[in-house]
C-alpha cells in the first residue's frame, strides 16, 4: 500500500494506495515528504507528514490544545 518512487530529478516521493491512503487522510495528513540517504554501512530515511494541525486527531484528543 506504500510505494517509494523517484521523480524525474531523482527526488524520492511517497505514493499511497488503499488502506495507507485512507489512514493518512483520517489522521489529517495530505502529503508525506521523504528523504533517503546512505553511507558505507548505514541507510537513513526520514518521513514527515504534511497536515493542517487543527485536523490532527492526536491534537484533538490530547491535553495539548491548538488555538
Amino acid at each position: 500500500d506504500i510505494e517509494i518512487l523517484r521523480a524525474s530529478g531523482g527526488k524520492p516521493y511517497v505514493l499511497l494506495h488503499n488502506k495507507a491512503k485512507v489512514a493518512l487522510s483520517e489522521l489529517g495528513g495530505f502529503n508525506i515528504n521523504i528523504s533517503i540517504s546512505h553511507s558505507k554501512h548505514y541507510v537513513h530515511a526520514v518521513a514527515i507528514i504534511d497536515s493542517d494541525i487543527k485536523n490532527l486527531k492526536y491534537w484533538k484528543n490530547s491535553s495539548l490544545k491548538v488555538k
